[in-house]
């Protein structure tokens, strides 16, 4: 045989002649051989010399060759040697059925011929190589399986019993896997309550004649739920026989995440195309204002006529001016009426006029400051007074201020100067809107209100009770969330261009921010990721945010999530209702940004 050079056997007969005779027999078939006259020898050789084979005679001075044979394959360090063993002496069925009980690989008896030892001798090392590739095989297989974080599953076709199942499955799903062994089914029960049905369906369904793939959720009892990528597929035998199943469950969701993000990524995309051009054609009228002066001074500045509401345009100042005053780091407190006021104009004109007051504001007054916006109705009327504690003006400028180029004593630490027109064409785009502007101040330092009265549309209503006068009113405190921590936040709200706004003002601030425009959206959501922060809208489509606050204080992913209204809902009845769906904190639109920045701050710092 190929092997016979590198195979040692050791030959064990207390009979000097049989003992040669075998011995030169193997050594003319090119095996190796070592010798042992008695039982206690052949133990003490088959250790110092390794040998892959013994020629063991059953009968011996010391120990029978039943004795040895039992011993060897009882020591882990020997228990893979073949032991053929022969005899002359015991030389019934019974002694032979003795041997092969006590380890013996093969039994034969003397005398035997040359040819019949050899291939005897051949067959026992064939089957040995054929046992250490499927050791080594198996081997190979379990160092994979078992340092991966997949979980490998080998079933029984017949009953689709687990007979093997690798150490992820225990990390994976959270559950011993010993408890497979006497409930082959208890896998299941952490599979999603939603998923469950169609997993049992796809697993009872499924023939074993062809590979099968599903993709499916887990919900661990720490209300994680993780995605699971489930692949199976029969191992059959030479002979085409089915007689395993192998089946590899792998962890996908960081996956599904980044799919879930890219998502997001390309609506986002989509969606700022209409935002980025509006602000764009905001942008062009404005330069186009700047550079032609000459308009102001003629009086040819036109606008046209449209129904408006008033926090529609009051929004859009605001988005154009916060990251100025943010810079600056004003805090910028706002109080709008809760109901609906229309006005007969052009909202970007009307944006234009806000805006530039509040620019102003925060330009004039040194950095920290503080910044009031107010809307009031007087009869048929608004009047919108903005208010700073600036550098204030002088008594004797509170009407040239208004005037083309002239511009007030400025902050030492004020950013850079403009033309000085600002104020000037606020007054005429007023002027053009029916209404009127007017500062008061009671002197340098003392800071200013800009008052800019005007005429609300002829059917805008009954006047409603104004807001508060704080815009955040929080619940009673209530006991401390555990393991609360300031960190990623979700922002719902059907509105884009808001949602995306505060998006980027927390994002200026280090939060992680994702954003949904529904219910249904904030609930898959959070199946992949546990926000420590909501901000909830309530007038949302399909579902209102009292009812998703509802159901994700049910979900123990977000149940200690500090839940954040954030609407134009500012009545008293809407804060209580808000309290007892599970909100933490009721913000009305558009919300102070210190406000929020003193409740992350205070979030960020419970443990």
């Amino acid at each position: 045989m190929a092997d016979s050079e590198q195979s040692l056997i050791l030959n064990v007969d207390d009979n000097d002649g049989a003992r040669y005779a075998k011995s030169r027999i193997l050594r003319l078939a090119g095996f190796r051989t070592v010798e042992a006259r008695n039982g206690s020898e052949a133990l003490r050789l088959v250790l110092e010399c390794s040998p892959v084979l013994i020629l063991l005679d059953t009968r011996l001075p010391d120990l029978s060759g039943f004795e040895v044979c039992k011993l060897i394959k009882a020591d882990p360090r020997t228990e893979d040697v073949l032991i053929l063993q022969t005899s002359a002496s015991f030389l019934n069925s019974a002694d032979k059925i003795r041997a092969l009980d006590g380890g013996a690989d093969n039994y034969l008896v003397e005398p035997i011929e040359p040819d019949e030892l050899i291939a005897n001798v051949n067959a026992l090392l064939r089957l040995r190589k054929i046992k250490q590739n499927l050791s080594e095989s198996e081997m190979r297989f379990r160092q994979i399986a078992e340092n991966s974080a997949d979980v490998f599953w080998v079933f029984s076709p017949q009953d689709n019993r687990p007979l093997y199942v690798s150490p992820a499955y225990d990390a994976l799903w959270q559950q011993d896997s010993t408890r497979l062994t006497d409930e082959p089914g208890d896998w299941i029960h952490a599979v999603h309550p939603e998923d469950r049905a169609g997993v049992v369906q796809a697993f009872t369904s499924f023939s074993h004649d062809e590979p099968f793939e599903l993709t499916y959720r887990l919900l661990l009892r720490n209300g994680t739920v993780r995605w699971i990528r489930d692949r199976g597929y029969p191992v059959r035998d030479k002979a085409g026989n089915i007689y395993r199943v192998a089946r590899i469950s792998q962890d996908v969701s960081d996956r599904k995440l980044a799919e879930e993000i890219l998502t997001t990524a390309s609506r986002r995309k989509d969606e700022c195309g209409p935002m980025i051009e509006r602000h764009t054609r905001h942008l062009m009228r404005l330069v186009d204002d700047l550079l032609d002066i000459s308009r102001v001074t003629q009086g040819k500045v036109t606008i046209t006529s449209e129904r408006v509401e008033l926090k529609s345009f009051v929004s859009t100042a605001l988005e154009s001016v916060l990251p100025f005053l943010q810079s600056r780091e004003h805090s910028l407190s706002i109080e709008l009426p809760d109901a609906p006021m229309y006005l007969n104009g052009d909202a970007v004109r009307l944006a234009q006029i806000v805006g530039n007051v509040l620019h102003n504001a925060g330009k004039y007054t040194p950095s920290g400051g503080q910044i009031a916006l107010k809307a009031e109705r007087h009869e048929q009327r608004v009047c919108i007074s903005i208010s700073d504690n600036g550098i204030g003006v002088t008594p004797e400028n509170h009407t040239g201020i208004f005037e083309m180029f002239v511009q007030a004593q400025h902050a030492s630490d004020r950013a850079q100067d403009g033309l000085g027109i600002g104020l000037s064409l606020v007054k005429t785009l007023t002027a053009l809107h029916g209404g009127h502007i007017q500062v008061v101040s009671r002197g340098v330092d003392q800071g200013s209100t800009f008052e800019i009265n005007l005429p609300l549309a002829a059917d805008a209503g009954e006047s409603v009770a104004m807001a508060p006068n704080a815009n955040v009113i929080a619940a009673p405190p209530p006991a401390p969330h555990a393991g609360r921590s300031a960190g990623r936040i979700l922002i719902v709200d059907d509105n884009r261009d808001s949602a995306e706004a505060l998006s980027e003002l927390l994002q200026l601030d280090g939060f992680q921010v994702d954003t949904a425009e529904d219910g249904f959206a904030a609930l898959r959501y959070t199946e992949l990721m546990c926000p420590n922060i909501i901000f909830l809208d309530i007038g949302l489509p399909g579902m209102d945010g009292y009812e998703l606050a509802t159901k994700l204080r049910a979900l123990p992913a977000t149940k200690n999530a500090l839940l954040i209204a954030l609407t134009g809902y500012g009545q008293a009845k809407d804060k209580i209702q808000a309290f007892q769906a599970g909100f933490d904190y009721h913000l009305v639109k558009p919300a102070e940004l210190t406000q929020l920045r003193a409740i992350l701050a205070s979030v960020s710092t419970v443990e």
